[in-house]
């Protein structure tokens, strides 16, 4: 089977052949070998090229989520992202804020408004489908607003941290 995803806002050809057990997986000009065990509704454990990880996918508003060692990735239909562009409030992680990409908790927040973070550092971490996942700063920069605190719920594309990067300085 082939799908045209869009990951990370650029489009990506998948493939893949085979079932449970020995799979062949293609993305875009890359071949991957190896074997996917379905372990519960939502888990997997992926063996690809010699590498073993477990993955948690879910489908949500026309997109797959997919959790694999500390990062979720989302996935979109590439045809559904063409007729579906993104309108006001944006995607999982919109220009400079930081939200969820699944309705979770806040679980704890790493910084503040005021602070100042680096590219990938970690500011917030929240839990989706009983899983803590942090969420990593866009930009380097400050904060320049929190939007939620520990404990609070929130949803999906809904922006917990804004960062305001520093290009401006130098």
């Amino acid at each position: 089977m082939e799908k045209e995803f869009r990951i990370g806002g650029e489009s990506r050809r998948v493939s893949w052949e085979g079932k449970e057990g020995n799979v062949v997986v293609r993305i875009d000009e890359n071949e991957h070998h190896g074997e996917i065990a379905r372990l519960t509704e939502s888990s997997y454990r992926i063996r690809l090229d010699g590498k073993t990880a477990t993955a948690y996918a879910v489908q949500a508003e026309g997109k797959v989520y997919v959790h694999v060692d500390g990062r979720t990735v989302e996935l979109e239909d590439a045809s559904a992202a063409d007729e579906n562009a993104y309108g006001a409030g944006g995607g999982a992680m919109g220009g400079d804020s930081v939200s969820s990409s699944m309705p979770g908790k806040v679980v704890k927040l790493l910084v503040a408004q005021g602070d100042t973070v680096e590219t990938g550092q970690p500011l917030v971490i929240v839990e989706a489908m009983k899983m803590e996942t942090p969420l990593l700063s866009p930009a380097a920069g400050t904060v320049r607003k929190v939007h939620f605190a520990e404990g609070d719920l929130v949803d999906a594309g809904k922006p917990i941290v804004e960062v305001e990067g520093d290009s401006a300085e130098e």
